[in-house]
């Protein structure tokens, strides 16, 4: 953490810096928390007028934090869990950039079931996946499995490309938004979600293009966990149970970087959740 007497330093970094610069500086002056308020007015003498209008954007920009916060607290309180997870989502996103994004994620989710409603007559789990996985091309990110934004649904959506998790939360906000009721499901080690058809229960990887899974695969995969962990088939993941397992992601993310900040940032996140009974 820098020391009260950065401060001016760190201000004046922030005109002209580069975009990562610019992020590096925010950190180190937002990690001074409730006091960054306290420590700015009291060297108030010493900045000048740039100085000053830049450490009221820097203010903001803390309030702004100190409202995220806040919201992280209250989204598990939702009465709809798919407002809880596309809430959850939406602050992620804004945790890990550092800002709020141009482009909110329930417009990008809108767009998504606004284009699925208007060119397909089918409105099933089936037809659905085709769309997100096969016409929107939304995939999985083989070439960098561990790359923190694999985690972040607005990065996942405009690049096309996501973990097995995040793939599936799209498929199920989308689905939600379009009458079509689909599942997450903890399955230990690769997430898979689920809908009702035809009377069963069936399953989709969305990391390999939302393929619909065989009686035989499930089977299979049934077979190699541990008696104790069936239940995870059987049981829709809650919105928490999501949140935390993309923030174990993130964690392990984080930390392959090297970037202890973020990943104590994503372990702080990981607090803040309801604790499992």
């Amino acid at each position: 953490m820098a020391n009260r007497s950065d401060i001016p330093h760190l201000i004046d970094l922030l005109d002209g810096a580069s975009h990562d610069v610019r992020e590096l500086v925010l950190r180190e002056l937002l990690s001074f928390g409730q006091s960054l308020e306290d420590e700015l007015a009291a060297m108030d003498h010493q900045l000048s007028p740039a100085q000053r209008r830049a450490a009221e954007r820097i203010l903001f920009a803390h309030r702004k934090a100190e409202m995220r916060w806040e919201a992280w607290g209250e989204w598990p309180k939702l009465q709809d869990p798919n407002a809880q997870m596309e809430t959850a989502f939406e602050l992620l996103a804004q945790f890990q950039y550092g800002w709020t994004p141009p482009v909110s994620l329930r417009d990008l989710l809108d767009d998504l079931s606004r284009d699925y409603l208007t060119t397909c007559h089918t409105r099933d789990a089936l037809s659905l996946s085709r769309f997100l996985f096969g016409v929107k091309n939304l995939r999985g990110n083989r070439e960098e499995y561990y790359a923190p934004l694999n985690s972040n649904l607005i990065h996942v959506i405009q690049n096309e490309l996501g973990l097995p998790i995040s793939l599936a939360c799209i498929f199920i906000l989308v689905g939600a938004r379009c009458g079509v009721a689909i599942e997450g499901c903890c399955a230990p080690g690769h997430f898979l979600a689920r809908a009702r058809m035809g009377g069963r229960t069936v399953f989709f990887d969305c990391f390999d293009g939302g393929r619909m899974l065989t009686e035989k695969e499930i089977g299979t995969i049934r077979a190699q966990m541990p008696k104790r962990l069936w239940q995870a088939l059987a049981d829709a993941a809650t919105p928490v149970d999501i949140i935390r397992r993309v923030l174990n992601n993130l964690i392990h993310a984080y930390d392959l970087e090297g970037d202890t900040a973020q990943a104590q940032l994503m372990r702080d996140l990981q607090g803040g959740l309801p604790i499992l009974s």
